[in-house]
């Protein structure tokens, strides 16, 4: 046994039964007070929402227990700003949605998401999704280098991109064409076909989760600029194709 933990061992032999009750009471008395903090952040930010969106109290339904105490605990968690404000969007979002079937599902999803999920699925979506002339929404595949060319350009690691890209599709947010390597820029990467989309549910979780309506960021193809959109397109030396899959039934413009 080393010689710290030795003597840590034998200090706390001596100690008396009642102070670990008080450290215990202690802890959990910090730990408590954390998370109103977070708690009472999360919420004003909720107001905020509310306000802006001119939604009243009676217009926000108490949430069942299945979704409304795992909200609080894993909401509660949170110290990344990123983070409370997707916790906040969401919660406004599921106590103003009268269909409550995904509620659970949606906190989560959340709960496993970290900020650069957040951030990868918003590119994902906001690049994957246009609507035709119908104003249906029609979703397009997206080649998962092009994902990492265009948000390392941002300082955003592709390492990190691309293990946030796979804990989205753990989560049901993404799907892929075929298992893609660690490193995009290794040689082997340019004989893969990598294609990814987002689902209907991480495109109706992302709606909830950033309070974004989605035929306000999917811009209007006509039927030619459809076809190109979905057509084989050159990228670095190999090609991706893509059928579009219209999501006008499944994914709403916003909850």
């Amino acid at each position: 046994m080393p010689v710290v933990t030795a003597a840590v061992t034998a200090l706390i032999d001596k100690l008396p039964v009642s102070l670990f009750t008080q450290l215990n009471e202690y802890a959990a008395d910090m730990v408590r007070e954390r998370r109103v903090r977070r708690l009472v952040a999360i919420l004003e930010k909720v107001d905020v929402l509310a306000s802006e969106r001119g939604l009243s109290e009676e217009q926000m339904h108490k949430l069942a227990d299945h979704v409304g105490l795992p909200w609080l605990e894993k909401a509660t968690l949170h110290d990344d700003a990123d983070l409370q404000a997707a916790w906040a969007n969401l919660f406004v979002a599921i106590t103003t949605d009268s269909d409550a079937a995904l509620h659970a599902t949606y906190v989560s999803i959340l709960d496993g998401l970290n900020s650069m999920d957040c951030k990868v699925l918003e590119h994902i979506v906001s690049n994957g999704i246009v609507q035709d002339e119908e104003q249906e929404l029609v979703l397009t595949p997206l080649a998962d280098e092009e994902i990492c060319r265009a948000m390392s350009d941002n300082s955003y690691g592709i390492d990190k991109i691309q293990i946030s890209i796979e804990n989205l599709v753990r989560q049901g947010c993404l799907v892929r064409s075929s298992p893609a390597p660690m490193k995009p820029e290794l040689s082997v990467y340019g004989g893969l076909l990598q294609v990814i989309s987002a689902t209907a549910l991480g495109i109706n979780f992302y709606s909830a989760a950033s309070g974004v309506d989605l035929s306000s960021i999917a811009p209007v193809l006509n039927p030619e600029q459809l076809r190109d959109r979905l057509g084989v397109v050159d990228v670095t030396s190999r090609s991706r194709t893509g059928a579009a899959v219209v999501l006008a039934s499944s994914i709403r413009a916003g909850l």
